[in-house]
């Protein structure tokens, strides 16, 4: 058996202690509430694009279409998942008070 098998091997039977199971899945938890609350963002952004539009009687149904297009992208930048410094420090500390509580640190 060659060296890479076996370290495959190794990795794919290693079984990680519970409490970075516990910190994952809590962490995973705490990642689709964000992804859900900057999808939600992003949804009643575009519908309020769609609306502006849509109350234009001069533009076209053309004109409408690429004005929405060009926001839905512009979109994109403004919601994207990118964490601020606040929202890093909440989940750090989040952490912390969870390993804490778990006793894995003290």
């Amino acid at each position: 058996m060659n060296i890479l098998q076996r370290a495959y091997d190794w990795i794919k039977a290693w079984k990680p202690p519970a409490w970075i199971s516990a910190l994952i899945a809590r962490l995973n938890d705490l990642m689709i509430i964000i992804l859900k609350q900057v999808t939600k963002a992003y949804i009643d952004y575009l519908k309020a694009e769609v609306i502006y539009a849509a109350s234009r009687g001069d533009w076209t149904p053309e004109e409408k279409y690429e004005y929405v297009f060009k926001k839905a992208k512009e979109g994109f930048d403004k919601f994207s998942v990118t964490l601020k410094d606040r929202e890093i420090n909440c989940i750090i500390e989040y952490f912390v008070n969870l390993l804490k509580n778990d006793g894995v640190i003290r």
